[in-house]
């Protein structure tokens, strides 16, 4: 096996490679040697992956070259391939990485690697509970979600039903996700609640919530009691659920029963 070192040159473009055993007799090498020129890297986004990979991260530069062996790699990590996507961007899928801070460099031939941008890694995150575990069919109610891993990153997300919203961060173990408006979800059915750090990977967890038709309220009988208490209110309407139904009189919360 033989190494030689590509000198330096003005430009990119495919030249002749050959070798020789006595500086004479020259062997010619094919296919053909290519020059591409110099890439830079300028950013990567999203800045933030999980442990567990299965995310993509894009790096933005100049002169990206639409090569096969176009590879990226995290830290010393082994090379996985990139996507070529223009001159200036390509994809790079996020392996399974132990928590950390990582550089990604990328290199159009799978050895010159070019790039100190940096990715950190986090554990995935956890859905453990919701609260409410009942929301409005119609949509538009904030729902309390706990669990694991939650960081304050413009990309934190959440996910019903395959719609996506804006999730507000609260603490480490603590997020808001209101539901998606303008999207009637079917009355009685669990929607399970994902939610993601980088946009990208969700939490796996099979943790939901039902909706419910938006009740319709019609009357009430009687308008007056005592302040003695131990009236029974009889509320009509539709749309009630058929248990769990609770009324809030004056401050207290009191359990109904549908009859």
């Amino acid at each position: 096996r033989l190494e030689c070192t590509s000198p330096l040159r003005a430009s990119s473009g495919a030249v002749t490679l050959s070798v020789s055993n006595n500086g004479v007799d020259y062997a010619t090498v094919t296919p053909s040697f290519t020059y591409y020129r110099a890439i830079t890297v300028a950013s990567v986004s999203p800045t933030y992956g999980v442990r567990e990979g299965g995310g993509r991260v894009t790096v933005a530069g100049t002169f990206f070259p639409n090569r096969p062996a176009f590879a990226c790699r995290f830290n010393e990590t082994a090379a996985v391939p990139a996507t070529f996507v223009s001159s200036t961007s390509i994809t790079c899928p996020v392996p399974s990485l132990e928590a950390g801070h990582y550089l990604v460099a990328v290199a159009p031939n799978g050895v010159d690697f070019v790039g100190d941008e940096v990715v950190t890694v986090t554990p995935a995150v956890r859905v453990t509970h919701v609260e409410p575990a009942r929301t409005k069919a119609s949509g538009g109610d904030p729902l309390t979600v706990t669990g694991e891993q939650f960081l304050d990153l413009p990309t934190l997300r959440c996910r019903i039903a395959g719609a996506e919203t804006v999730a507000t961060f609260v603490d480490s173990e603590t997020v808001v996700c209101p539901t998606p408006t303008g999207r009637l979800f079917a009355n009685g059915t669990d929607y399970v609640v994902q939610v993601t750090n980088t946009g990208e990977t969700y939490s796996q967890e099979l943790v939901s919530v039902v909706a419910l038709e938006d009740m319709a309220i019609a009357a009430m009988e009687p308008r007056f009691a005592s302040i003695s208490g131990g009236a029974t209110l009889t509320v009509t309407g539709t749309d009630f659920p058929a248990s769990d139904v609770q009324c809030r009189l004056s401050g207290a919360v009191l359990v109904a029963a549908v009859v």
